[in-house]
This record gives C-alpha cells, structure tokens and sequence, in this order.
C-alpha cells in the first residue's frame, strides 16, 4: 500500500511517454518529489506543491530535494540520496544500531576512541551514535556525492569527517567501532579486509539479505570477529525481506 503522499501522486499524476517515474515523500514534512525518465518534464502533470525532475533529481539546474524526521532529527535527503524507505523502520534501525554500540562499549569498545560509519548514507547512524553519546571522533565514509553532501549538511553540528569514497578504496583508520550498513549484496570480502584493517574491537552490522549477512559474518570470523547478537527487524511488510542489526567482537 502507497504512502497517503504518494497516493494522490499516483492516481492524480500523468507522466506520457515516461519509461520510469519515481515518488519519494517526506512522511513528517509533506514534501514530495518525481523523478521522471523519459519525456520533457513540461508534459508532466502533478498535484500543487509536488517538486518535479529528472532521473538524476535536477529540475532547471536545481538539485531537488526532501526532509524527513528520525530519531529527533530532521534530515536533509537530495532526490537521488539513499534513504530507508519508511521512517518507522528508520527509527527502529538507528534504536538497535544505537544500543548494539552502547553494548559493544560496555564490553570494552572505546566510547572516545574513533567510530566509522561505512556505507553511511545522509548520516543517519553517525548522527544517531553522537546523539546517543559517542564522545569520540566519527567519520562517514560514502561513496555517492549526493549523499555525502547531505550528510555534510545533517551533521555540520557533530564533529564528523565525512569521506566521498567506497569502502573498499577507504584507507583505514584506527577505529574502536565500524558501523555497517552495505547494500543487499553485503560487505563482501574487501570491505571486510579494510574494516578489519581499523583494528576495531567491534562491528555493527546491518544487513538487508539473510545470504551476504552469513557470507559476511563468515568472513568476519575468518578476521577473530565472534558473533554476539542479532536483531531481525520488520521493515519491509508484507515480503519476504527484513533488516537484521548484528553485532560482532574480537
């Protein structure tokens, strides 16, 4: 079932010739977005308000963009930004990952040491794990531009170095925690080389695929990471597909 933003969109809008369009919408700030492939943007009809562009989210020169609140923060997202796609499972997904941290330091992690934040996205965990009490430095290393600039944006106020680069290509740093969050395809066994390359005590990993979250969690034990919990989370309902938080220390 659509978001109630994005319905209207979807029934009220016309988009002749397009091969693809794409809605996205801003659950607590009402903006919405689509990103048209195809015709001219000028036979596009939508409802008021609704911010219209291209594939690559540019309308008349202008990156278009949204805003969305998780865990107490509004939230910069650009049109081509990766976002989770509800702001529930958000919320559900920076509590967990914020409380596997908080556990790892318990276990010895150091809470001034430095965090990572790989794969980060806008900054959503980096942000989160300050906020929840992270004393230490934090880099976000991400390999999209767009997402990079707004993490840039959303974390102006929390000491964070943001790095525009894949993981695999990241230098690595002495770190006390890496928090993960690849795509369906996993870590994968470079990025697993460069995280074990920080010489972290612990790692948080958030998967999206049952397969690569074993094929990771192997490689990590290849690396002395032992596994220490796993939480499933929902996000995706009606499928077949969930989230899982897992946590791993050495």
């Amino acid at each position: 079932m659509a978001h109630g933003l994005a319905d209207a969109v979807l029934t009220e809008g016309r988009f002749p010739g397009a091969s693809e369009v794409t809605i996205r919408v801003g659950a607590a700030s009402g903006d919405r977005l689509v990103l048209v492939t195809g015709p001219s943007l000028d036979a596009v009809e939508v409802p008021a308000g609704v911010g219209v562009g291209d594939a690559d989210g540019m309308a008349g020169g202008v990156m278009l963009s949204l805003r969305e609140r998780v865990a107490g923060r509004w939230w910069h997202i650009s049109a081509p930004s990766f976002f989770q796609t509800r702001p529930d499972g958000a919320e559900a997904l920076a509590a967990v990952v914020g409380s596997a941290v908080a556990d790892l330091r318990s276990q010895g992690a150091d809470g001034d040491g430095l965090l990572v934040d790989a794969y980060a996205g806008v900054g959503l965990f980096a942000g989160v794990t300050r906020d929840q009490g992270w004393k230490g430095r934090i880099t976000a290393v991400e390999r999209a531009g767009s997402s990079t600039d707004d993490a840039r944006v959303n974390l102006a106020d929390d000491d964070v170095n943001v790095v525009t680069s894949a993981v695999e290509r990241w230098a690595p740093e002495p770190a006390a925690v890496v928090v993960a969050d690849p795509a369906r395809s996993g870590l994968g066994r470079k990025a697993v080389d460069v995280i074990a390359a920080t010489g972290a005590v612990g790692v948080v990993l958030v998967s999206c695929d049952a397969a690569s979250l074993g094929r990771d969690a192997a490689l990590l034990a290849a690396h002395g990471y032992a596994h220490r919990t796993s939480v499933v989370i929902d996000v995706f309902t009606h499928t077949h597909h969930v989230e899982v938080v897992s946590s791993f220390s050495r």
